[in-house]
């Protein structure tokens, strides 16, 4: 049971890789830390397909730049492998999972659970951060 559970909801990009960035480093800090995506978060994962926010889509280039010279990777599917091989655990929720059809297709780095076990994840993670 990770001691630090984050939900990740939104598709878009930026919600995606603040969510993975912030996750990698608390874990490599010591913390044991998960994500448990839904709603957009998985479609977009699984259609590969991360929207920029209307807010944003006019500083792509600016953020990409910053993104390099911070040493950051932006790409949220390179980073799903790089925050499983750093042990950050990676939840579907299986609500959504059903509701969109997506059994079995989501990257393998992502935990496909059951609804009990989603339950005892929330309940017994120590804090949980996000909304759905």
């Amino acid at each position: 049971m990770p001691e630090v559970l984050l939900i990740c909801r939104d598709g878009l990009a930026s919600s995606l890789v603040s969510n993975l960035v912030f996750a990698i480093g608390a874990k490599r800090a010591g913390v044991d830390i998960g994500i448990f995506f839904t709603q957009e978060a998985l479609q977009a994962i699984a259609e590969n397909r991360f929207e920029i926010s209307p807010l944003l889509k006019e500083h792509t280039n600016k953020i990409a730049g910053n993104a390099k010279g911070m040493g950051l990777i932006a790409d949220p599917l390179i980073l799903l492998k790089s925050a499983r091989n750093a042990g950050v655990a990676l939840f579907a929720c299986p609500i959504w999972v059903g509701l969109l059809e997506l059994r079995g297709k989501l990257p393998a780095q992502i935990s496909e659970i059951d609804i009990p076990t989603a339950l005892k994840i929330i309940v017994e993670t120590k804090k949980v951060i996000g909304t759905f």
